[in-house]
């Protein structure tokens, strides 16, 4: 009896599974960073700025070369930040830990952080500089509303988050847990 029962439910698993595969493709797929949802969104949200901004085919082009000099950058050194600290984090583990080890590889995050900030900022100026001045207003008046947008889907029932995703405001229980 056990056994039917598995085995229905395995069979009704399978049937809902491949149901639902036709429905999740209509909808767009939205897997891990890097795949086909990522991708597709991303290149939504640039055409939105070409047509938003009217950019001219040769903006279109700097700017598409602009990010993909970036984005290899960036990528790379994001690689490198996520492995230090990785080790950071497995050192730390240790009752031993290595003092000098954890100090080098601190210092190291800090220069990538540091690296990566120079990147955006020099990502921002290129970008200044390829777009006219009503181009530019227009783009920053974009990110404003978006960040208005992301700043309101950040609050709940016991208030807003902050960057690391924690609650302030009314309703957070005492004891700051």
């Amino acid at each position: 009896m056990k056994k039917q029962i598995i085995k229905v439910s395995v069979l009704f698993t399978v049937l809902g599974m491949l149901f639902m595969l036709p429905v999740a493709e209509a909808r767009g797929y939205e897997g891990a960073p890097g795949e086909k949802g990522e991708a597709c969104e991303r290149a939504g949200k640039i055409n939105n700025l070409v047509e938003k901004l009217d950019l001219t085919p040769e903006q279109q082009e700097l700017m598409k070369k602009h990010r993909q000099d970036t984005k290899t950058n960036v990528k790379e050194l994001k690689e490198e930040m996520k492995a230090n600290r990785k080790a950071l984090h497995e050192e730390m583990k240790k009752y031993d830990a290595d003092t000098s080890s954890i100090n080098a590889t601190v210092a190291r995050i800090k220069e990538l952080r540091g690296k990566l900030l120079d990147y955006k900022v020099a990502g921002f100026l290129q970008t200044k500089e390829i777009l006219t001045q009503e181009q530019f207003e227009k783009m920053q008046q974009m990110r404003a509303e978006r960040k208005e947008r992301k700043g309101k889907k950040g609050e709940g029932f016991r208030g807003k988050r902050d960057s690391g995703g924690r609650h302030h405001g009314e309703g957070r229980p005492e004891g700051g847990f």
